[in-house]
């Protein structure tokens, strides 16, 4: 008779526990499905022309995307005023989010465009003319 310390397990536990291992693995710092690193910053460049005024930016690592994508609850922000041209560097932390907005100046209506950068790659480029617009990006990497 067998010592029950060396039963072999059930076929298909061994895989189930490898699969959960794996997908740990993947909530670790290398995303093991991709090959890719996690980011590490966001450049943010903002230019305009007809700008009387410093323009509003507001920039946020924690934020949850509401249904569609405009509608973003800001969990905790940073606004800042700038002039133009602008341009700032952001640190992902931990959090693995970056949302930059930028809202329509109330006493004008200037054309901005606003190109971000992720790790040195573009990820996003938008002008407008900013008749009440926002010009809006946000990244999620889970």
């Amino acid at each position: 008779m067998q010592d029950a310390k060396w039963r072999r397990p059930p076929r298909g536990r061994g895989l189930v526990l490898m699969a959960g291992g794996l997908a740990l693995l993947g909530l670790t710092a290398c995303d093991l499905v991709t090959g890719t690193d996690p980011p590490e910053e966001a450049r943010v460049e903002l230019t305009g022309s007809g700008v009387e005024a410093p323009v509003e930016i507001i920039i946020s690592n924690s934020f949850v995307p509401q249904g569609m994508a405009e509608n973003i609850l800001l969990v905790e922000a940073d606004t800042a005023f700038v002039e133009l041209p602008f341009e700032g560097v952001y640190p992902f932390g931990e959090s693995r989010q970056f949302l930059v907005q930028v809202p329509s100046p109330e006493d004008h209506d200037p054309t901005l465009a606003i190109r971000v950068l992720i790790d040195g790659r573009e990820s996003h480029f938008q002008e407008q003319v900013m008749d009440g617009g926002l010009l809006q990006f946000h990244y999620t990497r889970w």
